[in-house]
């Protein structure tokens, strides 16, 4: 642990009070699962990164905290709130203090402003309100911008209702699926080989960068089974589609969908979709994040927008102190 100031600590991973963490996090609505210390287990060992927090504590009760992962390089270490595959970082709070956020954020740059480090990215949550505050605390060398897409589901239990939260074509779909005998099952371990397999194989289709199968490999050991879960969409027994779910807190992260390319005009993924979002809802869950759209991406946008996604813009910020990375 390294005091940063009188009530904030930089303390490392293996130190922390996992269930103080948890219990903080389970009291702020807008926690996504980034923030669970079991995902940061994921992709610290999957990333071979060391993982530290940034804690303010008031009366020896946390008030805002901020995951970090480090890791060294030839130019030096990297500090990123969060990476992969657009995982969101930042500051956490139980309830919006842009007071508190700005101290915390600002203690932590004075201590990194004195190290050598290479680079620092800071991936805000869309449901931060105050992004000025990082806009502000710093001499950002690059900003950029994702639209997040989600999708509230609260009190959406049955059929009729979800599908009212939907555009055309997405009814449509799910009920040519429905016509074409598509059954979908939720589980786990049991579907990785497949999950993985089809999204390796979707991503080379289209020039796209694959997550690796050791991360999916390292999900049952680092994940609690009500972490995740896998719905996968067949037809007559056959696998076609498959969906990896993450559930934090209140919101269901979408993060890994995959269908055989053949058996794209089938819709399976849209039925597979369609009874995991019924579930989340059933289970309590509040929102359903579809994850982070570039601004020129407008397919991907428009599949979104169309199972009633509302779009919440959030941001990126780098700082790059060693400029050799450039080269």
């Amino acid at each position: 642990m390294l005091k940063l100031s009188q009530n904030i600590e930089l303390v490392e991973h293996t130190e922390i009070d996992r269930s103080e963490i948890q219990k903080f996090l389970s009291s702020c609505d807008d926690a996504l699962f980034y923030s669970n210390p079991n995902y940061l287990d994921l992709i610290s060992h999957h990333l071979d990164a060391k993982c530290c927090w940034v804690i303010m504590r008031n009366n020896h009760k946390i008030e805002s905290l901020m995951p970090l992962l480090c890791k060294d390089g030839p130019f030096g270490p990297i500090y990123n709130s969060l990476p992969f595959y657009g995982s969101n970082g930042c500051i956490v709070q139980i309830k919006n203090d842009t007071d508190g956020k700005a101290e915390l954020l600002q203690a932590f740059l004075a201590w990194l402003s004195n190290s050598e480090f290479a680079a620092l990215t800071l991936i805000s949550s869309p449901f931060e309100k105050d992004h000025s505050v990082y806009q502000e605390s710093w001499d950002w060398d690059e900003y950029d911008t994702r639209i997040g897409q989600v999708t509230r589901i609260e009190g959406l239990k049955n059929v009729d209702d979800m599908m009212a939260l939907y555009s055309s074509p997405r009814p449509r779909n799910i009920r040519k699926a429905e016509k074409l005998g598509v059954k979908v099952k939720k589980g786990g371990v049991e579907y990785l080989d497949f999950l993985y397999e089809t999204h390796r194989d979707n991503m080379q289709s289209i020039g796209g960068m694959a997550k690796s199968r050791s991360f999916f490999d390292l999900i049952p050991s680092t994940l609690s089974k009500e972490d995740w879960a896998i719905y996968q969409g067949e037809i007559e027994g056959k696998a076609v589609a498959s969906l990896l779910l993450l559930f934090g807190n209140k919101t269901v992260e979408y993060f890994t969908p995959v269908i055989l390319e053949e058996c794209r005009t089938t819709q399976a993924l849209s039925k597979v979709i369609f009874e995991a979002m019924l579930d989340a809802a059933d289970e309590g869950y509040i929102y359903w994040n579809w994850g982070g759209t570039w601004e020129n991406q407008q397919g991907v946008y428009d599949f979104k927008k169309k199972w009633g996604a509302i779009d919440h813009t959030y941001r990126y910020f780098i700082s790059v102190k060693n400029k050799n990375i450039y080269e």
